[in-house]
This record gives structure tokens, sequence and C-alpha cells, in this order.
């Protein structure tokens, strides 16, 4: 399981076994296509708000994107395994369509959803007399 940068060490480690070839670069991904994507190769069955695993919620999210990528390899063998007990195929993503979903999930962390105000407590509702607590 890898943890903090070990990701980064050994992508720092390989790299530095491998012969000077042209270097490949990550595409920047498109946050909009990977929000549509995440749901067109079925990861929202699995990993939305209504779901088993909502992933808005988890509160130690990856702080970089080699931590994302770890945290994503150390998931793979236990996702395979529940899309494999509930019939799921393993959709097939091209490296853009990755760079997109990483994007998307990286974005995750930093926008909550919006307010609602029908969702507000009793207590902040308006009162008669314009004071939103107990006085009035």
């Amino acid at each position: 399981e890898f943890k903090g940068n070990e990701m980064v060490d050994l992508i720092a480690y390989i790299r530095s076994l491998s012969s000077k070839m042209e270097k490949a670069y990550l595409s920047p991904g498109d946050l909009q296509s990977g929000k549509k994507l995440f749901s067109q190769k079925g990861c929202a069955r699995c990993h939305s708000p209504r779901s088993e695993v909502d992933l808005s919620k988890k509160k130690d999210f990856p702080r970089t994107l080699a931590q994302l990528a770890g945290m994503m390899w150390n998931h793979s063998y236990q996702m395979w395994k529940g899309m494999e007990e509930k019939g799921i195929g393993r959709p097939t993503v091209s490296p853009q369509e990755m760079a997109d979903l990483v994007a998307y999930l990286f974005s995750t962390q930093y926008f909550d959803e919006p307010g609602n105000p029908d969702r507000s407590p009793p207590s902040l509702w308006p009162r008669p007399c314009g004071i939103t607590d107990r006085r009035c």
C-alpha cells in the first residue's frame, strides 16, 4: 500500500533507471469532461452521494496528484473485486480520459456542495419580527 510520497519516490526511481528517451508528460485533464466520464464509465454507480462510497465525504483525500495516483492504485484490487461481484464490467479508459477523471477527482476536495436553504435548521428560519434567533 502506497503512503504519502511513496508513489513519487517510486516514479523517480523508475525514471532514474530509464534510458534517455523522449519524455512523455501527463496531459492536463479537463474537469468537466472528467465529471461526465465519472458517470459514463460507471464510477458514480458506487462512488456518489447516494451510493456505498461517497467520495465527497472523504476527509483524508490526497493533497497531491501523486498521492491520488497512489490511492487509486491501492484501491484498484478492491474496486475490481467489487465490480466483479456486482456484475459490472471494467471500463476502458484512454490516457486522456484518465487525465480528465483525475482532474475531476482531484477537484472534489476543493468544492463543497452548494448550500440549500431547505436544509437549514428551524432555529435559523426568519421569524415574524424579522429576527432569526429565539428572541421573538
